[in-house]
């Protein structure tokens, strides 16, 4: 190893150690050159496997197990939602909360085995930790650039491009199984009396807050999405017209009761609805075209804002 490489991985190590929040008394002796060797070839190999984080924590795992003999070990990550788990997890453990350049990327335990004396565990596997920052940074920045793809960064809904991916899949579902599958569109209406209405709260903070809102009234078995700023829509795989009309009442009902109530402005919003049914046989452009005639129609009628069209194209009144 030449001379920037050693000046590099000594910068790594001091660095994460301080981060981990880790005594500077307590860092392996640098002259320990088989425990340096162990952390060139990991992180090498780290770097060049798998960025999906099942199969990072899987090759780690392997790594660190055939050299520190730890009983087991955990990993989780709040802001991803992932949990990893492996070996035997005892009450007797360590755990280190990795940071790499102020970004916080989860804690990582290590879980003792009976034969192993601590205060030398702590040690060494403090000086093992370190290799995981960057691995685990390069993939949880790919799982977020996937999420980008596949998810409005405004609402936190499903974006146009996952609706369209989804609404073919469930469609071809329901043409192999004849199972029943209903689509509701919401648009926000009245723009011009909401502007003066919202003239202090931007758009993202509206379409934040009410994307907020239909996370909390939608089961998740549903599927969620934003197509644009003042439009929404939900597939509602196995549930027939009369089913999805009702439900595509409560969530209005809902975005705009809690619109009004819980806002800090009390926003008044114009908040109306189309729905449809998959016909079996029919192609995906014939479904949103009645889909969308069902929305202008919600767009006229006052009285009742959730207007629904069946496989015909006739008015269903529920």
């Amino acid at each position: 190893m030449d001379f920037v490489q050693k000046e590099v991985l000594h910068k790594n190590i001091v660095s994460n150690n301080i981060i981990l929040g880790v005594d500077k008394t307590l860092m392996v002796n640098q002259s320990n050159v088989m425990l340096k060797r162990w952390y060139k070839v990991a992180l090498k190999r780290l770097l060049f496997s798998s960025l999906k984080l099942d199969s990072l924590m899987d090759l780690y795992y392997t790594l660190i197990g055939k050299t520190f003999h730890i009983g087991g070990m955990a990993y989780s990550n709040d802001d991803v939602g992932y949990l990893y788990k492996k070996g035997v997890c005892s009450d007797d453990y360590i755990s280190f909360h990795l940071n790499r350049d102020g970004e916080d990327l989860g804690q990582v335990s290590f879980y003792y085995d009976r034969h192993i004396e601590k205060y030398h565990s702590f040690e060494v596997l403090n000086y093992a930790a370190t290799v995981l920052t960057l691995p685990i940074r390069n993939s949880i920045r790919f799982l977020s650039s996937r999420k980008s793809d596949s998810h409005d960064l405004v609402s936190g809904l499903g974006n146009i491009r996952s609706f369209g991916l989804s609404l073919r899949s469930e469609v071809k579902l329901a043409r192999e199984r004849y199972s029943p599958l209903s689509v509701v569109m919401f648009e926000l209406r009245d723009n011009k009396f909401q502007k003066k209405l919202t003239e202090s709260i931007s758009a993202c903070q509206i379409e934040r807050f009410i994307g907020g809102i239909m996370k909390d009234s939608v089961p998740s078995s549903n599927q969620l999405y934003a197509l644009s700023d003042n439009r929404y829509a939900i597939i509602l795989p196995l549930s027939v017209i009369f089913r999805a009309h009702r439900f595509a009442e409560y969530v209005r009902t809902r975005v705009i009761y809690k619109a009004y109530t819980e806002s800090e402005r009390s926003l008044h919003l114009g908040f109306c609805g189309g729905v449809t049914e998959y016909k079996c046989g029919e192609d995906i452009s014939t479904l949103l075209t009645r889909l969308d005639h069902a929305l202008s129609q919600g767009k006229v009628y006052t009285v009742n804002p959730i207007y629904a069209i069946d496989q015909n194209g006739r008015c269903i009144k529920c």
